[in-house]
């Protein structure tokens, strides 16, 4: 099966610079062009996907953004009790998000000079991962194992270029899933997982672990979902950066309380990797982040489908004292104007606060258009 999409749309950004002052708005136009090709056999199921996502604005370029990703799933069922799986993707991103005042590399009479970002960091990723899960009864056991690379361009300031290839890196990772079936309705599990981040810039390089355990539920009548708690380490080779150890927990949550509403929570901790060297965080250092999102769609009646969304991210950088908290929230309307042809209104909201120099802003995007589905 084939399921090509696209939206076409106005779009206004009134902080595409994410500027904490003398913001400048850009209107212009949003495309959203997908295609994705489907094939369930009963043995095999996989999934083709192409996706963009581009803002154009003619009156402000260097705040265009292009960003596309192109993959695969694959599902084996080689048995009812043994499931093996498989995914490639690869994405061309562009990330305006303000970091503050860059420390800029050049050196001039001994005074290094700062800058903000002139233009969006644009970065390649390229993500493979195989997982295998089989079943014993009640028990149940899965491995799986991730690989990612990424690779990012020059970052452009108000001071100058700054080479970003200190910052490519291959993140590789396995986890392992043990868990019990206490009940039909109820299981227990524990998790363990490794990961070791190779930067080109060996000052990056880290290993680290994290365990948790839990229990969940495929499905309570309308609920599934798992809570979990454990811990989690992070060692850095660098004695630029301390090793991070904490405390983990969180959850995820789907509950279907009618046939017209879904409710979507989520809550997590991981260790993100090396960022930019900002005022606040001049070594570059990696980040511990807490999320907790929220995601509700309700269909109000035949032809009219809404949902909206919110986030919360506190991030604690491990070394430099930087500390920022990050609000995202949104929502989407859509009108069914003919059966493949949709009316779609979005609306996008972010906040963030930062004890780093120019990193607070705020930021409103507003999209109206049409969306066509095959």
């Amino acid at each position: 099966m084939l399921y090509p999409s696209l939206l076409v749309a106005g779009t206004y950004d009134d902080n595409p610079f994410q500027a904490p002052s003398d913001r400048k708005g850009a209107a212009g136009t949003h495309l959203r062009p997908s295609f994705i090709a489907d094939r369930d056999n009963g043995l095999h199921h996989t999934t083709v996907f192409t996706i963009g996502d581009f803002r154009i604005y003619p009156d402000l370029s260097t705040a265009n953004t292009v960003n596309v990703e192109a993959g695969f799933n694959h599902t084996w069922e080689a048995r009812k009790d043994l499931v093996v799986s498989a995914s490639g993707e690869y994405s061309r991103r562009t990330d305006m998000y303000n970091t503050g005042q860059v420390v800029n590399p050049f050196v001039l009479g001994g005074v290094t000079y700062r800058g903000t970002q002139a233009s969006p960091q644009r970065y390649n990723q390229f993500i493979g991962s195989v997982g295998v899960q089989k079943s014993f009864d009640r028990l149940f056991i899965g491995l799986s194992s991730t690989a990612r690379a990424t690779t990012y361009d020059t970052l452009y300031t108000t001071t100058g270029a700054l080479e970003q290839t200190y910052r490519n890196n291959l993140v590789t990772g396995v986890t392992g899933r043990l868990g019990y079936y206490a009940t039909p309705l109820l299981f227990v599990f524990t998790e363990a997982g490794g990961n070791f981040r190779d930067f080109r810039d060996p000052t990056y390089n880290s290993e680290g672990y994290r365990f948790t355990g839990g229990i969940g539920t495929d499905r309570i009548g309308l609920i599934r979902g798992e809570i979990f708690a454990g811990y989690q380490s992070q060692f850095y080779f660098s004695g630029l950066f301390p090793s991070a150890n904490s405390p983990v927990y969180g959850g995820k949550l789907y509950w279907y309380p009618t046939r017209a509403w879904t409710i979507e929570a989520g809550l997590d901790e991981t260790f993100q990797d090396s960022a930019l060297s900002t005022v606040g965080n001049t070594t570059g250092s990696a980040a511990r982040a807490t999320s907790a999102n929220l995601r509700i769609g309700y269909k109000l009646a035949r032809s009219w489908s809404a949902t909206v969304n919110g986030q919360y991210t506190d991030i604690a950088y491990i070394s430099g004292g930087r500390h920022d908290s990050r609000w995202n929230s949104g929502a989407t309307l859509n009108y069914e104007i003919l059966r493949n042809l949709n009316a779609t209104f979005e609306y996008a909201f972010t906040r963030v606060f930062s004890n780093s120099d120019g990193a607070a802003f705020t930021r409103n995007v507003f999209t109206l258009g049409a969306t066509y589905k095959y």
